[in-house]
C-alpha cells in the first residue's frame, strides 16, 4: 500500500510492541506504529550483508510526501554502502 495521510491516519497501533507497514511505491520506506500510538517514518537497507533501519521522523511532523523524499537520499547513501550509524557516531 502506498502511504498517504488517509491511510496512515486509518492505521491502529498494535497491543504491543510495534508493527512495520511497507511503502509499495519505494522499496525500503516504511512506518513504523508502535502501541502507544506513535507512528515514525523508517528507511531499511542491507549495508555489506546486514539491515539497517533509520528513523527519518514522526509523521506530523514530516508528511509521507516528505519522507519519502527524505528516505529517498537515505536509501541511496545506504547503497552506496554508507552506514548511516556510523556516520551519526562520528
Amino acid at each position: 500500500m502506498k502511504l498517504t495521510k488517509t491511510r496512515i491516519d486509518k492505521i491502529e497501533p498494535p497491543s504491543k510492541g510495534y508493527e512495520l507497514h511497507w511503502d509499495s511505491e519505494l522499496p525500503g520506506f516504511g512506518l513504523r506504529v508502535t502501541a502507544k500510538g506513535a507512528k515514525s517514518f523508517i528507511a531499511q537497507a542491507k549495508i555489506d550483508g546486514k539491515a539497517r533501519r533509520i528513523t527519518l521522523g514522526r509523521f506530523g511532523n514530516l508528511t509521507a510526501d516528505q519522507a519519502r523524499k527524505k528516505a529517498r537520499a537515505e536509501l541511496g547513501r545506504m547503497a552506496d554502502n554508507v552506514d548511516p550509524a556510523a556516520v551519526k557516531a562520528e
